[in-house]
């Protein structure tokens, strides 16, 4: 697969702040992993990751967004994202057949899955899953405020996580099933980048 390189959307950024150093190098860092194939190609395992692994807890309706950077006025730091997915909705019928220690592992597993894959499948040096594990810290914060007899450590349960993922993805199934999503992703991109 060769495409243009994909497209980066800066228009959460003030204007003011265009011309800031820190954008700049973000910007610059980003625009060049987003015209290099090895790299689009690891974007693209991290989320279709991400996207089988939080489909399994039962999350439905992914949504692709582009690459993106974001400026944080109250923390004065800009933040790059060279892909995402989110999902709108809970499928009940996946939730209902699992319990509260298979959805909490199962979530812990799509949040470790991105970085985990990337390295892996794709051979990234880095996985970008500093993001993801924010994510499941807060989850972990949110599980704790709902269930006092649940007290989580969210770095064990991160690297169980991610042990988990290495092992399922020496299943053929499993990873032809990432790499399928990873294509969809990557054709999302590659379709956004022809347009003008």
């Amino acid at each position: 697969m060769t495409s243009k390189p994909w497209k980066l959307d800066v228009s959460a950024v003030p204007e003011d702040k265009l011309h800031d150093a820190r954008f700049i190098s973000l910007r610059d860092s980003l625009q060049a992993a987003l015209a290099d194939e090895r790299w689009k190609r690891a974007f693209a395992v991290h989320e279709g990751a991400h996207g089988v692994g939080f489909a399994l807890v039962g999350r439905i309706n992914m949504t692709i967004a582009n690459a993106r950077i974001t400026y944080d006025q109250a923390k004065d730091m800009f933040d790059g994202y060279a892909a995402s997915v989110t999902f709108d909705g809970q499928d009940q019928n996946i939730l209902g057949r699992l319990t509260l220690s298979q959805w909490i592992s199962g979530y812990a597993i799509a949040c470790a899955a991105g970085g985990v894959a990337a390295r892996v499948i794709a051979g990234a040096p880095d996985g970008g899953d500093e993001g993801d594990y924010d994510n499941l810290r807060e989850f972990c914060k949110v599980i704790a405020a709902t269930k006092s007899n649940i007290q989580l450590d969210p770095l064990a349960l991160w690297k169980s996580a991610q042990d988990a993922v290495r092992t399922q993805l020496s299943d053929a199934a499993y990873r032809q099933q990432v790499e399928k999503v990873a294509d969809v992703v990557y054709e999302h991109f590659a379709a956004e980048a022809e347009q003008p």
